[in-house]
């Protein structure tokens, strides 16, 4: 694929920006600004990592159904009720399926991007789009940028990682589908709003950037940013960290922490909390299942690399009509491995030029934006953490809060994500959205 010159021109400014930043935070003094955390009733905490588990409970519910939905369930469960969209991003590619829950009059429209890998049927997107159209927003809700449905029909990088040129296209995919959705629903949306969860969160403040740069008229109204990793690669360094935690088991044992980490977790999608109120798994057991999942993200994206012949010569076994040697030779790529490989090959061919990992991991990385997030161009930008989030690195905390201020909501435990399904959590999240529309 051909670079871009637009998109190309647009990724070179935030590099040209760079310098400046990089001198900045070279003499940045410390941070004695004070954290202020939101506490969370009947949270029994245990650490960042076990608590992250608890996104499981971040479910679809069916109440407050009428008596039709209750007769005829096909029509019940909330996921069951969106329409499927079917957007023409880019020429010869496959269409971008949306899911959309439109509001029967015209209402606020919030675009839902999910973390690393998520899909549009995963239940914790699908919940969160419930919670906000409960709130009385319609709600349009797409694939992460790493997801492979994505990446296929909408990607313009031979390899997605780099967050500043996968927001390019995150962004043009989604001004795509609003206008498809002004079309064949006229006079439904009121307004337009932008609520990203983990690395969407990250895609989101990019894409704010993006928007006040921007000559013409605003996309969005407003931006959530939700649990943002500040700096990507870090953060998929931190996923492989938590993969290492296996080696601390016996070969003998291997195995059976595997069972009792997914009989875990698959307690908690079905049975929720046990009476302590807390997920019956030790640390390194959770660190690996969380760890896995992302895994299997990654292995379902290089295996639609490999598809789409776009693997720069990285993956050695064919796609083929039997693909074990192929799944064999993926599932051993770290994220790391991915992030200097594919991703720095891929940014090469896009950019037109060749970037170091560490360079490429500071065009994207939020300190550098501190200026704009703590500007009024960025006063419709808010978000929403926890203290103990596992990709928050020392020092994290302290520039959220004195780059946000106010406009931060940090709750004092739920590790990633793992307290969006507590009612202080739905209330900061709905609250937040609602606060990036006003002066």
């Amino acid at each position: 694929m051909k670079p871009n010159p637009t998109q190309t021109a647009v990724t070179l400014l935030a590099i040209a920006t760079l310098t400046i930043s990089l001198h900045a935070l070279s003499a940045e003094k410390k941070n004695d600004t004070s954290i202020k955390t939101v506490p969370i009733a009947n949270y029994t905490a245990q650490d960042g990592v076990r608590d992250s588990l608890r996104y499981a409970l971040c479910k679809v519910t069916n109440k407050n159904l009428n008596f039709w939905q209750r007769e005829y369930p096909v029509d019940a469960g909330f996921r069951d009720r969106a329409d499927f969209l079917k957007i023409q991003v880019l020429p010869e590619r496959p269409k971008l399926i949306c899911k959309l829950w439109p509001r029967e009059k015209a209402a606020p429209l919030v675009f839902i991007l999910p973390g690393l890998g998520g899909h549009y049927h995963s239940g914790g997107p699908n919940a969160l789009a419930q919670t906000f159209f409960n709130a009385g927003y319609s709600v349009a809700l797409i694939c992460s940028s790493m997801n492979w449905e994505f990446y296929l029909a909408a990607s313009r990088s031979k390899a997605p990682g780099l967050p500043s040129t996968d927001a390019i296209d995150v962004r043009e995919a989604i001004r795509k589908t609003i206008a498809h959705i002004k079309k064949n629903y006229p006079g439904k949306v009121s307004s337009v709003y932008l609520a990203g969860f983990s690395l969407g969160a990250l895609h989101t403040i990019l894409i704010a950037e993006l928007e006040a740069k921007s000559k013409n008229k605003p996309t969005f109204d407003g931006y959530l940013a939700v649990h943002h990793p500040i700096d990507a690669f870090k953060a998929m360094k931190k996923l492989d960290e938590l993969m290492a935690a296996r080696k601390q088991w016996p070969a003998d044992k291997t195995l059976i922490n595997l069972e009792k980490g997914v009989a875990a977790y698959l307690a908690l999608m079905t049975r929720g909390l046990s009476a302590d109120g807390k997920p019956d798994v030790s640390k390194d057991q959770a660190s690996v299942i969380i760890a896995l999942a992302y895994r299997m993200s990654l292995r379902e994206l290089l295996v639609a690399v490999k598809k789409s012949q776009n693997d720069m010569g990285l993956i050695k076994a064919e796609y083929g009509f039997t693909k074990n040697d192929l799944y064999k030779e993926v599932n051993a790529i770290s994220f790391n491995q991915y992030a200097e490989t594919f991703v720095v090959n891929a940014a090469a061919e896009r950019l037109g030029k060749r970037f170091s990992i560490s360079t490429l991991g500071e065009i994207s990385n939020l300190k550098r934006m501190d200026e704009f997030l703590a500007s009024s161009k960025a006063k419709n930008v808010r978000m929403v953490t926890a203290a103990d989030d596992f990709l928050l690195t020392p020092g994290d905390l302290e520039w959220i809060a004195k780059t946000f201020g106010k406009r931060a909501v940090i709750f004092e435990h739920g590790g990633h994500m793992g307290e969006l399904y507590t009612p202080e959590a739905k209330n900061a999240l709905v609250e937040s959205l609602k606060a990036t529309g006003q002066p």
